[in-house]
C-alpha cells in the first residue's frame, strides 16, 4: 500500500508539469461551462451541454491521459527504473488507474455545478461517469501497453 500511495504521489507531482494532461482534464467541464454562458438565453441548454460534454469527458479524457502516461513511462525509462527498484507491473497500473480515475472525477464534478441535480440524479451521474471512466482507463492502459 505504501508503493501505490507513493507512486501516486510521484504521478502527481510529474502530471503538474506536463501542461498538456491538464488541459485535457480541464477543457470540456471548461468548453460546457462557455457554452452554456453563451446560450442563457435559450432554454434548457445545461440539459443539453452537460450530458454531451461529461460523456465526451469520461471517455476521452481517461484513455488520452493513461495511454500517454504510461507510454511516456515506457519512452523515457522510468519505468523500467521502477520495475527494477522492486516496484510490481500491477502495483504500478493500479496506481496510475487510480490517479486517472481521481483526477477524472475531480474535474468531472465540475459538471455538477453547471445544472440542477437531485441527490439522486447527482448519485446516477457519478456512477456513469465513474464506469465511463474506468472502462475508458483501462482502453487507455492497453493502448499504452501496446
Amino acid at each position: 500500500m505504501k508503493t501505490i500511495f507513493a507512486l501516486l504521489i510521484k504521478q502527481c507531482k510529474d502530471s503538474l508539469r506536463n501542461l498538456p494532461s491538464l488541459m485535457i482534464l480541464i477543457i470540456y467541464p471548461a468548453v460546457a461551462f462557455i457554452m452554456i454562458t453563451a446560450m442563457k438565453g435559450e432554454e434548457n441548454m445545461d440539459g443539453f451541454f452537460v450530458p454531451m460534454f461529461a460523456a465526451m469527458h469520461c471517455s476521452f479524457a481517461p484513455l488520452v491521459i493513461s495511454s500517454n502516461i504510461l507510454s511516456e513511462e515506457k519512452e523515457k525509462g522510468t519505468l523500467r527504473s521502477l520495475l527494477m527498484a522492486g516496484v510490481t507491473r500491477v502495483k504500478y497500473l493500479i496506481s496510475l488507474s487510480v490517479f486517472v480515475l481521481v483526477s477524472v472525477l475531480l474535474t468531472g464534478s465540475a459538471f455538477l455545478l453547471m445544472k440542477d441535480f437531485g441527490v439522486r440524479d447527482a448519485g446516477e451521474f457519478a456512477a456513469a461517469m465513474l464506469l465511463g471512466s474506468v472502462v475508458s482507463t483501462l482502453i487507455g492502459l492497453c493502448i499504452g501497453i501496446y
